[in-house]
């Protein structure tokens, strides 16, 4: 009997790594997406606004009040350097 021969007489075809050509190319299943890869969207999503009720604050309002709340807080950082 040749070496790696089964005494059976049935052969395992054991397959490591990536696989043959035609496994890869092989049809895939309906529904099957190749991976990493999205699918094109077929129609643009809508966007909707909602109107939420609230407080209604400007982009200059909260750059104002975060440049002050820095500023409030290097003060206190230096005068409790001085005091401390």
């Amino acid at each position: 009997m040749p070496k790696g021969a089964s005494s059976s007489g049935s052969s395992q075809n054991v397959q490591r790594g990536g696989g043959s050509a035609q496994q890869r190319n092989a049809p895939k299943p309906a529904g099957a997406q190749p991976r990493g890869r999205r699918q094109a969207p077929t129609k643009q999503k809508q966007v909707v606004q909602q109107s939420l009720e609230g407080i209604q604050v400007s982009p200059l309002m909260v750059l104002g009040l975060s440049l002050g709340l820095i500023g409030v807080v290097t003060f206190l950082h230096i005068i409790g350097k001085i005091v401390g």
